[in-house]
Parts: C-alpha cells; structure tokens; sequence
C-alpha cells in the first residue's frame, strides 16, 4: 500500500567509549567494521551491509544489535520472512526497552509484508501498549485493520449475500414450476383445440350423413307421391270407362 509508512528503526552502531588504561586492538576493529557497515546501510547498499552485520555475528552471534542491523538489511531487500528470523533473535537477547520497541515494530511490518495482517495488528497493538504515542504504529494498525476489513466483511453482509443467493435460487425455482405449468397449461390448451376439432370434424360428418339420409327419404317420398299420382289417374280412367 502506497500510504503504508515503512519507517524501519535503524539502530545506529556506536563504539562504547569505555574508561580503560589500554585499548584493544580487536576491539577497535570491530568497531571500524560496525561503521563501515552501517555506512554501507545508509547509503542504500544494503547487500553489502548484510554481508558485513554477518561477519561481525561470526564472533558475537548473540549480539542483539548485529541481529537487528542483519535484519532491516533484509528488511530493505524486502526479503520479509530472513529478517524477521534475525530481528526475532535480536529481540530474545535485548535487554534495552526501545530496541526491544524497535525490533518489535519491524516485526510487525515483517508481518504485514507478507500478508499476516491478523499478526502484525497484534504486533502494533503490542507496540502501543509499551509506547502509546508511536505515531508510525498507530498509523500502521490503522491501515492493518482497514485491510483486514476489505479481506473479511462482517457476518451480517454474507448473511444477506447467502440469503440473496438462496432467494435467487428460490425465484428461478418457482420460474421453473411457473413455466412448467404453463407448458402443462399450453399442452391442455392444445389437447381441449385437439378435442374440439376431432369433436368438429364429428359433428360434420354426422350432418352429411344425415343429409345424406334426408335426401335419400325425400328421393324415396318422391318415388311414393309418383306412384301414387299414377294410380290415382288409372282409377280416374277406369271408372269413367265403367260409366260410358
């Protein structure tokens, strides 16, 4: 995140002037050897600032300081989870409260580097409670805990999400019966138009029977009424024979 504040607290390494009547030459260089590093730390080369933090940690493993220094090294290479291995070992063996702050800071910033939100908003809340007014924790939390909003919305909002989805799934079941009705609804519809046609086209064929029947009946009406003309003039003829 671009307004992620990424203030690493970089110890600075001092050679302890110490009240002595003789001077130790191997501990002189050693100190030459912390500045030499720490200048290669602050001019940006930090490859380099590790390589010498870990020479120095060859014969003081323990040191806290070293630990801590080989640690924002990798830190500036963004190589999260090396340095949060080396600022763990610093802080198991400091005994100074605002490093111990420091290097649980950087912890923190480790975690969220790496996308442990839930563990660097623990290691803020830790910071805070030693050093309520660290700017850059507070600053740091906030924005842990925004984030860990965006990852998990609250329990209601997929509660309505769940429900939309079961009422979504409960809509286009009951479409599904909706239009499975009307197809049952639309075969009836063409069953009752199959039945009245069939029942049309039986109603037709009885008329033509029927009509065929009447026409027979009047053809055989006719044959009767003619043949009953004729006998009527025959019996005319004949007695009008019988009176002459």
């Amino acid at each position: 995140m671009n307004n992620f504040s990424k203030n690493i607290y970089s110890l600075p390494v001092f050679v302890l002037l110490i009240t002595v009547l003789f001077a130790d030459l191997v501990s002189a260089q050693v100190g030459l050897s912390r500045r030499q590093a720490d200048k290669l730390f602050e001019s940006g080369d930090h490859y380099h600032a590790m390589q010498s933090y870990k020479q120095l940690l060859d014969e003081n493993p323990d040191d806290p300081e070293l630990n801590y220094n080989v640690g924002n090294s990798l830190y500036r290479m963004q190589m999260y989870d090396q340095a949060k291995l080396y600022y763990e070992k610093a802080l198991a063996n400091a005994s100074d409260s605002k490093l111990k702050n420091n290097i649980q800071y950087n912890i923190a910033n480790c975690e969220y580097k790496s996308k442990k939100l839930k563990e660097s908003i623990e290691g803020y809340k830790q910071v805070l409670r030693k050093n309520p007014e660290d700017a850059d924790a507070r600053k740091n939390l906030e924005l842990a805990l925004k984030q860990m909003q965006k990852q998990n919305p609250p329990p209601q909002k997929n509660d309505d999400k769940n429900q939309s989805k079961k009422d979504q799934q409960k809509d286009e079941q009951d479409k599904d019966k909706e239009d499975k009705k009307q197809d049952e609804t639309k075969d009836q519809r063409n069953e009752d138009r199959n039945d009245q046609k069939k029942q049309s086209e039986t109603t037709q064929g009885m008329n033509k029977k029927e009509a065929e029947k009447l026409l027979d009946a009047l053809k055989n009406q006719d044959k009767d009424y003619q043949k009953k003309k004729i006998k009527e003039k025959v019996t005319k003829e004949q007695k009008t024979e019988k009176d002459w």
